[in-house]
């Protein structure tokens, strides 16, 4: 199985250790890697969704898929917020329906997120969160599990449980051990120590190919 230390990856080529994100209707790159695949909120202004919708149905069968998304809602850019809430909620429905967790793209959204999670009682991961701690807090409460790259606020990493938190590398050039590298020094412990921990939360959250 798969040894999952980074959680969100994007780039042309995937990445060992790594879920590569995919965004609906691009073909899934061939070889052992493992992915997530789910329509973007910054896709959501397309005229298209349900058959990129359904595109999104057709790669979870694939068993590489390992988790849907990202999805979520961005305040910033993309369709009306109504029409990004209605897409996010059908990942979620399809997440709890395939047992896969979901990866969520969260911009000056959280107001919508959390009680749309506390309703939906699913396995969700924000991907690449900048917030402060009480904002952390919040969606924790809420359920979802967090997940930090390059960027972080440093008091918020201190919040975090250790079973509720995952690494990335996103868009970064940096690689996923200097990330996890940065947040061991926030938290003070070793970084072998985190990457075991993620590793963990991974295969606890059934994140592994099918």
């Amino acid at each position: 199985m798969t040894r999952i230390i980074d959680i969100h990856h994007h780039g042309a080529v995937p990445l060992p250790n790594a879920i590569t994100s995919i965004m609906a209707g691009d073909p899934l790159p061939e070889g052992e890697y493992l992915f997530s695949v789910g329509i973007h909120p910054w896709q959501t202004d397309r005229n298209d969704l349900d058959q990129m919708f359904e595109a999104v149905r057709q790669a979870v069968e694939d068993p590489r898929v390992v988790a849907i998304g990202e999805t979520g809602i961005d305040r910033l850019k993309g369709g009306n917020i109504d029409m990004q809430t209605e897409i996010f909620k059908r990942h979620i429905d399809l997440a709890l329906e395939t047992a896969k967790p979901l990866i969520i793209h969260n911009v000056r959204s959280s107001d919508l997120i959390i009680p749309i999670l506390k309703k939906a009682d699913l396995k969700a991961i924000i991907h690449g969160f900048r917030g402060k701690p009480i904002e952390a807090l919040q969606l924790l409460d809420a359920g979802a599990y967090i997940s930090l790259g390059q960027y972080f606020n440093a008091e918020t990493v201190k919040t975090i449980p250790d079973d509720r938190l995952f690494a990335e590398t996103d868009e970064s050039i940096l690689p996923i051990d200097d990330i996890i590298k940065s947040i061991s020094i926030a938290r003070q412990t070793n970084p072998e120590k985190i990457k075991e921990q993620i590793a963990l939360n991974a295969e606890l959250l059934s994140i592994k190919k099918r």
